[in-house]
């Protein structure tokens, strides 16, 4: 099959791999790409570009998710090569990560790749709350946040009283882990979730940010998950159980 433009080699020169400055896996994913050092110029662009995005389409993309898709395409760049980008200028790594990047968020704005067929970071856009279809129907995105409102609203039944209520308590305080052993276990603590949907309760769900969406369908998982778990919810004192109170921590009175 003969191969397109920009399936070309990258001229040997250019087949750079690895950096001394970002670690292998940098990219994976949003909260990994924290760490990416990218030159002031590039990140400059990068604001540019979200801003000029934000502006049009009303859908915000974090800068750390950015960073993450032109590190990738500018990785890209050492395998494969196009001796020009849009308008015929010359192209470069920086160029080529850009470009990704505009890709990125053109498929984000309109549901769909150009091509029909660009679904190398598909991770990240569901990491933004857009259900991806499959690669061979074109990578169409689709907003799945009004099915995941309905079952967190369903779940999360506290009101944002309640929930302070009790978040300020002496059970609240000791219910589920601290930051620092959900860090050590690498997850999230039902501390951390109630502070988030208290601040979600409060949000128009119109104005949620992706972070946002991206607790709501945490907190889904994690309420179903405990729920289905074997056990009482008060011991042989009558005093709540783990169970119940990491519920309520995280939003969810098993009792209503």
């Amino acid at each position: 099959m003969k191969r397109t433009i920009s399936q070309t080699p990258a001229p040997k020169k250019d087949r750079v791999y690895g950096s001394k400055v970002n670690e292998s896996g940098s990219a994976k994913s949003s909260q990994s790409a924290n760490d990416i050092k990218l030159a002031d110029k590039t990140i400059n662009s990068i604001k540019s570009i979200l801003e000029e995005h934000k502006d049009k389409s009303k859908k915000e993309v974090p800068l750390n998710t950015a960073k993450a898709v032109v590190r990738r395409g500018m990785g890209a760049y050492s395998s494969t090569h196009r001796p020009t980008i849009s308008g015929g200028k010359p192209n470069s790594r920086v160029a080529w990560g850009l470009a990704r990047l505009n890709a990125f968020l053109y498929k984000i704005k309109n549901g769909h790749s150009k091509s029909g067929k660009y679904s190398q970071d598909n991770d990240l856009i569901k990491e933004l709350g857009y259900k991806v279809s499959k690669y061979n129907k074109g990578g169409n995105t689709t907003d799945e946040n009004s099915e995941t409102y309905k079952k967190w609203k369903s779940l999360v039944n506290m009101t944002y009283n309640e929930l302070k209520k009790f978040y300020e308590s002496k059970e609240g305080k000791e219910a589920g882990l601290s930051s620092k052993e959900a860090d050590n276990l690498g997850i999230k603590s039902g501390r951390e979730s109630a502070r988030w949907i208290m601040k979600m309760k409060q949000t128009n769900k119109e104005d949620w940010t992706p972070t946002m969406w991206g607790w709501a369908r945490r907190q889904i998982s994690f309420i179903s998950r405990m729920s289905g778990n074997k056990g009482p919810l008060y011991d042989d004192k009558g005093n709540k159980t783990r169970k119940h109170t990491s519920l309520l921590i995280w939003g969810h009175n098993p009792k209503k």
